[in-house]
């Protein structure tokens, strides 16, 4: 189990002190991968632009959060990248998942959209049974 949207020390900190395995950035911060680095903890970077893809495969990233998928950069080509997992985020449902997995994303963040009407989308539950 791992939480998102990490922005500052303080949150990486909290995240070991509950016992989760990983945390996602919200944006790409080079002092806070390096942080989480030195204690130990995976760090899925987020990232949207090419420089900063860069950067976090030079610091050997090889699981990477695009977020927002949206408007990420149009020059990154993730069947460019063959040893880095991509995960899809930023305003996806259950209802994108077919689309991002043939699009060579391994996983796809469902945030808000996972609640419907106060409720758990029930189509998620579908889905889980069949995996």
């Amino acid at each position: 189990m791992g939480s998102a949207s990490i922005v500052n020390k303080q949150s990486i900190e909290d995240s070991l002190k509950i016992g989760l395995n990983f945390s996602m950035m919200k944006f790409w911060d080079k002092d806070l991968f390096n942080y989480a680095q030195s204690k130990n903890y995976l760090l899925i970077p987020g990232i949207n632009n090419l420089k900063d893809l860069k950067e976090a495969i030079d610091l050997n990233c090889n699981i990477i959060k695009i977020y927002p998928i949206k408007s990420k950069d149009s020059s990154i080509n993730i069947f460019n990248y063959k040893n880095i997992d991509f995960i899809a985020a930023g305003g996806l449902s259950i209802n994108d998942l077919k689309t991002y997995k043939s699009l060579g994303y391994k996983a796809v963040v469902i945030g808000d959209k996972a609640i419907k009407n106060k409720k758990f989308d029930p189509k998620i539950y579908e889905w889980l049974k069949n995996y």
